[in-house]
Parts: C-alpha cells; sequence; structure tokens
C-alpha cells in the first residue's frame, strides 16, 4: 500500500477516523477527571554526622508513617551528606504533614544519638501533582485514537482487498482494462478496445458483475449506446441468473449484449458467458473486491468463456462547484 492508497483509505473512513479519537479523548478526560490524583511531598535535612545511621533512622520513620493511603520512603545523597524524604498520597496537606514529621523525627533521634551532630531541616512547604493536566491528557488521547483508527482501517481494507485502481485489476485477474464507465465518450473506448481485443466486433456480449449488480446494466447501456453509434442494430437483453443455456443467431448488422447478474446470484452469467462470443467483466472501485475478481474469472474459466477484459468503474466523485466570476466594475 502506498501513501496515497493510505490517505484515500483514510478519506474513505474519515468519520471513523475522526470518531475514535473523539471518543479516546472524552474517556481519558473523564477517567482523569474522576480518578483521584497523587501528590508527592518533599522534605530534607543536611547532617554532618553519619549518613549511614541518618537514613537507617529516615528509613523507620518512614516505614511507621506508611498505610494504605500514604507512601513514605527515604534516600540519600552521598555528596551532599542529605537526606530526603517523600511522601506520596492522595491528599496533598497529609502528604506535606508526613514528610514534615519524618524529617523532624529522624533529626530529633538523630541529635539525640550524639551531641555533636547539626542537622539543618528543609521542610515541605508544597506537594507536587503526579497526575497530567488534561490537555496533556487530551492530546493523548487524539494521538492513540488516530493510531487505532487508522491500524483499524488498514485492517479492514486488508481482509476486504478492494480494488482501489486499474493496477489492482490488471494485477490480479491479468485481464486487460478496456475503459472506464461511465466515460466522456460514450462507450467508445470501451467498444473500440473489445473490438481491438476480440480482432473483430462481436455479436453477442456477456456482461458480467464481479460483485455490485448494478455495475452490468450501466456498462452494457454504455456498451449498447456505442454499439449503436457505430450503426449496429443492437439489443440489450437482462441475462437470467438461473439461465441454463444461450445460444442466439445474429444477424451480421447485429449485436446482442446481455446484462448479467453477479455468479453469486445463480450460474445464469456462466452459461451465457460460455455461448456468448466475448465476455466483459465489471469491477467497481472500492466496492468489489480483488478476491471477488480472482474468484469469477476461475468461474467462468471453467466455463470456458472468452474473458476479453474488464469494465472499470471508478469510485463517482463530486463535481467542484465552478468560481464565481467577479462581476465587472461599473464606470
Amino acid at each position: 500500500m502506498t501513501l496515497l492508497d493510505l490517505l484515500r483509505l483514510i478519506k474513505r473512513n474519515i468519520k471513523l477516523v475522526i470518531a475514535l479519537p473523539v471518543i479516546c479523548v472524552l474517556f481519558a478526560v473523564a477517567w482523569s477527571m474522576f480518578t483521584q490524583g497523587s501528590y508527592t511531598a518533599t522534605a530534607s535535612f543536611v547532617t554532618n554526622g553519619d549518613l549511614a545511621l541518618a537514613q537507617g533512622l529516615a528509613a523507620k520513620e518512614a516505614s511507621s508513617h506508611s498505610n494504605a493511603e500514604m507512601q513514605v520512603s527515604c534516600s540519600s545523597v552521598s555528596a551532599s551528606k542529605q537526606i530526603v524524604i517523600k511522601a506520596t498520597g492522595s491528599n496533598s496537606s497529609a502528604c506535606i504533614e508526613a514528610a514534615n514529621n519524618v524529617a523532624n523525627s529522624t533529626v530529633r533521634q538523630y541529635k539525640e544519638a550524639s551531641n555533636n551532630i547539626i542537622a539543618t531541616v528543609s521542610e515541605a512547604s508544597y506537594a507536587v501533582s503526579n497526575s497530567s493536566s488534561v490537555l496533556k491528557v487530551a492530546l493523548l488521547a487524539i494521538l492513540v485514537g488516530l493510531f487505532l483508527a487508522v491500524c483499524f482501517v488498514v485492517f479492514i481494507d486488508g481482509i476486504k482487498a478492494p480494488i482501489r485502481s486499474r493496477e489492482d485489476i490488471e494485477s490480479s485477474s491479468k485481464l486487460p482494462v478496456l475503459g472506464n464507465v461511465p466515460s466522456s465518450d460514450g462507450g467508445e473506448r470501451l467498444l473500440a478496445n473489445l473490438q481491438f481485443c476480440h480482432g473483430t466486433r462481436p455479436s453477442t456480449v456477456a456482461v458480467v458483475p464481479i460483485g455490485v449488480a448494478m455495475t452490468a446494466p450501466v456498462v452494457a447501456r454504455e456498451l449498447a449506446g456505442a454499439l449503436e453509434r457505430s450503426d449496429v442494430r443492437v439489443k440489450l437483453v437482462k441475462g437470467s441468473p438461473h439461465a441454463n443455456k444461450f445460444q442466439v443467431s445474429v444477424p451480421e448488422d447485429a449485436a446482442i449484449v446481455v446484462s448479467c447478474e453477479p455468479l453469486e446470484a445463480g450460474m445464469g452469467a456462466a452459461y451465457i458467458a460460455h455461448g456468448a462470443d466475448v465476455t466483459v467483466l465489471c469491477a467497481s472501485e472500492w466496492a468489489d473486491s480483488r478476491r471477488q475478481l480472482v474468484s469469477v474469472v476461475r468461474e467462468l474459466g471453467l466455463a470456458k468463456a472468452k474473458i476479453i477484459g474488464v469494465a472499470y468503474l471508478p469510485e463517482e466523485k463530486k463535481p467542484r462547484e465552478p468560481r464565481r466570476a467577479k462581476a465587472p466594475e461599473g464606470e
């Protein structure tokens, strides 16, 4: 899949690509608002005495102040001979109080152990929130939602394997694309390429859709119109999905174009294609899949049908509104 294919795929599924990030944002913001946040308060003290003893006393005090709602820990910084106490919990005031209590209690016990010790306490005056801001949560949710949406549409595209271009048809079926339908030339190119591939003008043409049933009548009408403009008497026939034979006698100046039903509706298309001079398949962009195309080619191959090529029906694009010309300025 090329980058252009990916962009087209995203454009086709733009509602999902937009909706999934929005849903992720709503869930993430709701979760952040209703989930209780946590805070961390930090107190410390510096000593000129035994750092290991100070840390041992601090660890004992931290353990005694820890509970289900509060976690108190301590660490040491050898270079500055500093003991750092951190208290984490859901209540910021309780965290500040716990960190300061542990620091002051440790220093008091530390000084009682040795009169020559000097310890300076830096009490916690505030607690830092550990929760991300709503903006950060929303931005992260958007990125996650976009990633999930793109992965999902690519996964679904891989399963469906839709026809995205003429190249998909040619690479999957090894058949030529005779032309686009509808076309500005009214099927002239389609008819010309059909005759070039067949060698002469066929008397009977079976038009078989590979999936979407409505594509066959569109191609059949365009082909019939091109034949009529070539001074050929044309009879447009709707093929039965349950036909079991197709044998007709056609005058030299006439032609019969049969619009068939998909093979999924019945084997009538196979019988008609077997008896027709040539068979034209119809492939609709995005609506039909490469697997369907391969399956139909294989099925009609068993019927000994002479598949001459494929008529390609691109996805209809909305015409752009022409720009309005500026009104001439008055003299």
